[in-house]
């Protein structure tokens, strides 16, 4: 089996001639791990993760998921992000399966000899939505609207809108930064059970340490562009019961704080 994300020689410029966000930089991430990716302001965190998702592309070497080059986005790859994404005029359940019925539109779109595309998989209905609303606690909620909602609803929509699309790669850009700190937590607990509970590989892109060491097992130090010297730190305790209470988690915390004041600023 591939890793699910492999990048290989990566250089990264945003204009030709430019100065490089990343250069002759690699990265693997193997399936089933959970990742964060932590680094000062303007270091490339969703630049990479944008990459991973195909919403960009290098300027050289290779970004492969499961095996094949990121050209485009992919329907098993997900996407949240911190601004939900929702559509205003849309009731919750009518977003949750957003990406279902656009899938549906391009199934059998694509370039010139591609033959058929399974985008999304042929078995997700809309009973499939309704049941990730009741397990994300919305299902009261479906027929509202977004403005109707708070925060916390609101990108629980979001992560039931991914997950009804079965991704085998899960990509959070500051997911859960608007929120309040109490709702903030309960949706890492969530988020890191679902995963759990999937074997999803995760990889989230924040600016919280804390955040950091509770959600991810291996969490990548970026520094300042061309983020030659990247590096990362093991957390093998990360999304167990009762971790945030554990000298492990201040550990890794403080380690993460130490590593990013090494980079002169303010993550």
């Amino acid at each position: 089996m591939p890793p699910t994300a492999a990048i290989e020689n990566l250089t990264f410029r945003y204009a030709p001639g430019g100065e490089a966000v990343f250069e002759n930089f690699s990265w693997v991430v193997q399936p089933g791990e959970r990742w964060a990716i932590v680094g000062p302001s303007g270091c490339g965190k969703s630049t990479l993760l944008y990459l991973l998702a195909g919403l960009r592309q290098p300027t050289s070497g290779a970004v492969m998921v499961e095996g094949e080059p990121a050209l485009r986005p992919r329907a098993s790859t997900g996407l949240i992000l911190q601004s939900h994404g929702l559509l205003p005029w849309a009731s919750a359940r009518e977003n949750v399966l957003l990406g279902v019925r656009i899938g549906r539109f391009y199934r059998y779109k694509g370039e010139p000899g591609d033959g058929p595309r399974p985008y999304p998989p042929a078995d997700i209905s809309a009973s499939a939505a309704d049941e990730w609303l009741r397990r994300l606690g919305l299902a009261q909620f479906a027929r509202q609207y977004p403005a109707q909602l708070s925060g916390g609803q609101k990108q629980r929509v979001a992560i039931a809108r991914t997950l009804v699309l079965n991704p085998t790669l899960l990509l959070m850009d500051e997911p859960f930064s608007a929120l309040d700190a109490l709702t903030r937590e309960s949706l890492q607990d969530l988020a890191v059970a679902l995963t759990a509970e999937r074997d999803l590989t995760t990889i989230l892109v924040t600016h919280d340490v804390e955040e950091a060491a509770f959600m991810a097992t291996h969490i990548l130090v970026l520094r300042q562009p061309p983020n030659g010297e990247a590096q990362v730190v093991q957390n093998p305790g990360a999304g167990s019961p009762g971790y945030r209470a554990t000298s492990a988690f201040h550990q890794t915390a403080t380690q993460l704080r130490a590593a990013l004041g090494a980079s002169h600023e303010v993550a």
